[in-house]
């Protein structure tokens, strides 16, 4: 309700096992904002097309280790979050494709733009700039 109030034009709330991000081994509960509209949905694994995945391997630990997980994923390697990660950029995926072109992609179509985006290096590029504009930032 806040995102509409403060005229967001889309965005998604999500809430799964006591994270505020989706996970794979649950529902996630999702509110849609949509031009001032709101929609609620349940999404799982399945909406993705992707294997349940245990919300143990979302805790983290230090930065150093969470910085090498992010990089090992976006460098299309193996690792137990890989596929919470692309959930969760499919979601941006699919809000912003819905925001922006007025396209209504499945979920898992969304997922494979992720995939591709990794595969593709554009990925690894956003995060280097994302990196370089923070580190820009320290006082």
């Amino acid at each position: 309700e806040v995102m509409a109030l403060m005229g967001h034009l889309a965005g998604l709330a999500v809430h799964s096992n006591g994270w505020d991000e989706i996970t794979l081994d649950g529902p996630t509960h999702v509110v849609e904002v949509f031009k001032g509209k709101l929609k609620s949905y349940t999404w799982t694994h399945r909406n993705f097309g992707l294997p349940s995945v245990p919300s143990k391997h979302l805790k983290g630990s230090d930065a150093a280790s969470n910085a090498q997980a992010i990089k090992t994923i976006i460098d299309g390697g193996n690792h137990p979050a890989r596929n919470v990660v692309l959930a969760n950029a499919a979601a941006l995926i699919w809000i912003a494709a819905r925001a922006y072109d007025g396209d209504r992609l499945s979920l898992k179509d969304a997922v494979e733009r992720a995939v591709q985006s990794i595969n593709s290096g554009a990925a690894r590029e956003k995060y280097r700039r994302l990196v370089e504009t923070s580190t820009m930032l320290e006082p």
